[in-house]
């Protein structure tokens, strides 16, 4: 059975692996910062765990109701198994009351890895998310966002960034459409 928890001391370091080898450099934060975040109460860093083995993670910020899902990976071998699927039903149950969302990377340009996009886009919306109707130029990655339940809007995401990193933040995020 799936779990979120705290990460373990002793998943620490497949942790930081899967984070780093499942996000471009592009769009991961520093590990101290994201730590501090946590420290400050604005993130919350979890580990996927079947009640012995690491199976992935899941990072969220958070901001009064609204929570960002900011980073979701399943470990390389149990992707495909709905792991990914439940990791998301937790969170709804963990965030029961909060507007979740979350960032992917636009599938509305050609690029290289286009059709691993879609098909990430497609679980997301198999999953219950839909577009918020909005995109952003995040740190030069261009981003969509999806919610669950009721769309969020680009004050209320900008609100959730100002209260992660403050106004630099609002230097490094552009509205597209």
């Amino acid at each position: 059975m799936l779990e979120i928890n705290s990460v373990q001391p002793k998943n620490k370091k497949a942790f930081k692996a899967l984070y780093n080898a499942s996000f471009p450099n592009s769009e991961r934060k520093p590990y101290y910062l994201m730590k501090y975040w946590q420290h400050c109460g604005k993130m919350e860093l979890y580990e996927l765990s079947d009640g012995k083995d690491f199976c992935g993670l899941f990072i969220t910020v958070i901001c009064d109701e609204l929570v960002l899902v900011d980073y979701l990976a399943v470990c390389p071998e149990l992707r495909g198994s709905g792991v990914g699927s439940k990791a998301l039903e937790l969170a709804r149950e963990k965030y029961k009351g909060k507007r979740l969302f979350l960032e992917i990377e636009t599938t509305e340009k050609p690029c290289g890895d286009l059709e691993i996009r879609k098909k990430r886009k497609q679980f997301y919306l198999k999953n219950g998310l839909s577009p918020c109707g909005f995109s952003v130029n995040l740190f030069g990655v261009e981003m969509e966002i999806l919610a669950f339940d009721k769309p969020i809007t680009y004050d209320e995401y900008m609100k959730l960034y100002r209260h992660m990193a403050g106004k630099l933040f609002k230097l490094k995020i552009e509205l597209i459409n």
